[in-house]
């Protein structure tokens, strides 16, 4: 990331986030509404995110704004908040990033693209998960058939 870009981003999206959680504007409890309209959890990530797939924040700046040491760490604080209703959005196009979703018709692509993605690692997921089940089941009756002898 260019110097400029970075420094825009620190002056903007994430230091501002960071501000409202200096004063309590971003505590990580419920604060307001969620796109469904039920209340939701703001959490620390989710109140510094932009609005819109252009304006993504790459792990590594989240990283660095977090004080965090690797995206596993990354990763698994985004997944706490989407698991308390933060709806969190990523992409792997251009740099890739995270991100909320667009107000109105923008916001439904991205949400829609997001859902396809995670749907498609999923399945991905479960075709691996077969294979190895296939696998188990095959070591498991050889290791019967060795056991009779």
């Amino acid at each position: 990331m260019s110097r400029s870009k970075k420094a825009a981003l620190d002056a903007g999206t994430i230091e501002s986030g960071l501000e409202k959680q200096k004063t309590g504007q971003a505590s990580g409890s419920p604060d307001g509404e969620s796109i469904t309209g039920e209340k939701s959890f703001q959490g620390r990530i989710e109140a510094m995110l932009p609005r819109g797939e252009r304006n993504a924040v790459c792990s590594k700046d989240l990283m660095s704004v977090l004080g965090l040491a690797n995206t596993r760490q990354l990763r698994e604080a985004i997944n706490f908040e989407r698991m308390h209703g933060a709806l969190i959005l990523s992409t792997v196009r251009n740099r890739g990033g995270y991100f909320l979703p667009s107000p109105g018709e923008a916001g439904r692509r991205e949400i829609a693209a997001f859902i396809r993605t995670v749907n498609a690692r999923a399945v991905n997921s479960q075709r691996i998960l077969r294979t190895a089940r296939q696998a188990l089941t095959v070591l498991d009756g050889q290791l019967e058939m060795e056991g009779e002898n």
